[in-house]
This record gives C-alpha cells, structure tokens and sequence, in this order.
C-alpha cells in the first residue's frame, strides 16, 4: 500500500544505511526485508532486529567491536538517532536523555557480534564480549546490564524503550513525515504528548499511532494542505498518479521504469538506497530549512525537465514508454469545452492549494493564447465531431499539453 512504502522510506530514513559502505547486496536486501516487514509494526522489535542486522552491523562498525577495542559508533547513533535522541546538553557529557557514560557501557554491551560471509548471517562471538558489569547513568536508574551475553543487546534495548522520551521522540518523526515540520508548543501538548501516550501505553507498536494521527481533525486541517514541499519520490510518482499514467506489469519493462525512476530521484538530491549520512536527508531534520532543501538550484532544473518530458511524451527508450493520455484527462472534467471551468478543475486535481484568478487567466491564455473564451470550444467540438481527423485530435492535444505543462511549472506543484 501507498502507507506501507512510506513508511518503508520512513524507516530508511531512521535506522540509515548506506549502499555505497555496506556494498553487498545479501546484506542490503536483508536489510530492506526488515524494514518491509516492520514497517507498520512494532518499534521497539524492529530496533531489537536492526541491532544485529548483517547491513548495520557493518555500516555501523558493529563487527569491528570488540571487549579489546571497543567501537561506539552504534551506541552512539542508537541514542543519539534510532532511539531516545539528545536533549539539553546540561553538563559535560550529559545529554539530560542520555550520557557519554551510557554511549560508553551501551558499547561495551554491544560488543563480540560478528558475520559469517559464507552464511552471510550475524553471529555472536563470546570470546570478543565484554563479560565485565556495564553501569548505567541515573537517567536510566543505575540500571546495570552483566552476565547475560548474546541477549545483552536486547536488554539494552528494553532499558531505553522504558524511557518515554524514546516515545517522545519517534513520535516529532512521524509526525514532520507526515504532517508539518515546525513543532510548536500547542502541537507539543495537544498532538506529540497524546500520540507518545498511545504508542508508550501499546508496546511501541506504530499502526495505533499512525490510525489515531491520520484520522485526526488535526492531519486533516487546511491549515497542513500545501504546507511543506514534496520529497523527489513524491515529486515523481504522485505525478504519474495524477496524471493517469498506467505503467506496463511486463517484468522488463516495470525494470526499467523503476530504474528510470530510481535515476530521476538521484538526480533531485534523494538516492534511494544513499542517504548523505547516518542521519538521514537534512530536509527532515535540519533546522530552519527542512523540506526548503528539496529545492535549489541544481534540483529544479531537474523537477522542469522531468514534467515537461513527462507531458510531451518524451519518456520512450527501450522498453519505457511513459504517456499522458492529455484528453483523457479532459474528459474527465465536468465541462471540457469551457475553458475556466477546465482550467480550474485541472488545478483542483493538481494542486493542493487553490490558485488565483490572476493564474487562471495566465493559464487561459496559454491554452488559447490572445484568443476569446468561445473559440476553445470550438476547437474541442470540431475535434469531439471530427474524430477521425488526426489534425484537429493533434491540435487540441497540443494545447492540451502546453496547458498542464505550465500547471506543473507552478510553485504550488512542489507542495504537498
């Protein structure tokens, strides 16, 4: 489903890999299952899975952690990033939710995990564990963790999925994923609060959240429609399901649509599968700018060229062929013969805000340029009366094409 892939890439995004470090495709569709499987799951055993996932433990440097030398580079993201996340630093080391000590011992705990590359499986290797007692802040309750080996890391897991901060925190993620980036403090205390109570009091499973948040009044508010810019992959598909275009169930050609797809995301700065760092793309967590980030200079040339290629019918190498079917399209408005009405009810499938007059009689006079209201229906019912004539079908799906190509060059096409 459309929520399930979502939250696929949502995941993606949280618990970050990278195709390029990792560099073994066992590995990676491991890891790609994972996430597939738990994407409407349960937090907390998808944590629990990922820690001794074979991608993240050599992304992360799992395996090269040792009781000899230990490597705190999963420690720290797990806090810091897959979990429980900083808050005030408020002394030295201390991150009121965690301190350098917890990154330090939560290391110690983690260590002796291995790959077998014959089986392509993680393993846990007794003699690289640290046997030694690991002591944890007060922020955790003293909690030690010792003496229990191959399963220490799920106790580590337990003990920072008691913390409802950890709730707190994967809750502001789902929500700037879905809704609205900025978080206020009303949102804080009538939506976060209230949502993390729901997903703390159920176990960290996510569907009662994510029910709950997208049948709300509050997801459903005008207020949240055209308020952040969509991400290339909805850039990109969302306007294949707008504009009706089907894609062949052919094994090959499905390939190479995907592939083309894959490409054209990459080029607008979100590479499937590469993510720029650990932490995920910045348009989802980098203060002020957020989603702004989709778009610079170097991506919309890339968004202009992908729209008109994709209304012109210019998407045919190999085995793609990608088309709109633009009088389909028209006929699927309430009357194709006038042009305001057509303009509009264009817009309203588009676009998630409503445009100004100013932009309709824009729009208008590039549909019939210099020309008055009556001669577009002229040219619609020759064509309708006509439908044998290539020449009369050519024109109006030329006009036709220039109009929905001006539509997608509009600011408001970016907004989701």
């Amino acid at each position: 489903t459309t929520l399930r892939e979502k939250m696929v890439l949502f995941w993606h995004n949280h618990f970050v890999t990278e195709l390029n470090v990792v560099n073994i495709p066992a590995y990676l569709y491991e890891y790609n299952q994972l996430i597939r499987e738990h994407s409407l799951g349960n937090f907390k055993t998808l944590a629990i899975n990922m820690t001794v996932n074979t991608a993240m433990l050599r992304y992360l440097d799992g395996i090269q952690n040792t009781a000899a030398s230990p490597n705190e580079n999963y420690a720290r993201e797990l806090f810091e990033l897959f979990t429980i996340g900083k808050g005030p630093l408020i002394g030295e080391g201390n991150y009121t939710h965690y301190t350098e000590q917890d990154v330090q011992e939560g290391a110690r705990v983690l260590t002796g995990w291995k790959i077998n590359n014959n089986t392509r499986t993680a393993w846990f290797n007794a003699n690289h564990h640290d046997k030694g007692i690991k002591n944890f802040s007060e922020y955790y309750g003293n909690q030690v963790i010792a003496d229990q080996g191959n399963t220490e890391y799920q106790a580590l897991i337990h003990m920072i999925f008691n913390q409802k901060e950890t709730a707190r925190a994967l809750v502001r993620k789902l929500y700037r994923w879905f809704v609205y980036y900025q978080i206020e403090e009303e949102t804080e205390n009538q939506i976060i609060e209230p949502l993390s109570d729901i997903l703390f009091d159920n176990g960290y499973e996510i569907l009662p959240v994510l029910t709950r948040l997208l049948s709300s009044e509050h997801f459903f508010d005008q207020e949240f429609r055209g308020c952040y810019i969509k991400n290339p992959l909805e850039f990109i598909l969302g306007s294949l399901r707008r504009l009706e275009v089907s894609i062949s169930d052919e094994l090959q050609t499905k390939y190479e649509v995907w592939n083309l797809f894959y490409n054209l995301a990459g080029n607008q700065e979100l590479d499937l599968g590469n993510p720029p760092d650990v932490a995920g793309w910045p348009a989802y967590y980098l203060q002020p700018t957020f989603n702004e980030l989709w778009i610079n200079s170097a991506t919309l040339p890339q968004k202009a060229e992908f729209s008109t290629k994709l209304i012109h019918g210019n998407y045919k190498k190999n085995e793609i062929k990608l088309e709109v079917d633009v009088i389909a399209l028209a006929e699927m408005t309430s009357v194709p013969s006038e042009p305001i009405q057509l303009i509009t009810e264009f817009c309203e499938l588009l676009l998630p805000v409503p445009v100004s007059e100013l932009q309709i009689d824009a729009l208008k006079e590039i549909l019939i340029p210099g020309l008055p209201d009556f001669e577009w229906t002229v040219e619609w019912f020759n064509y309708k009366n006509n439908a044998g004539d290539e020449t009369l079908k050519a024109a109006v799906e030329n006009a036709l094409r220039l109009l929905l190509e001006a539509i997608l060059q509009l600011p408001e096409y970016y907004l989701m």
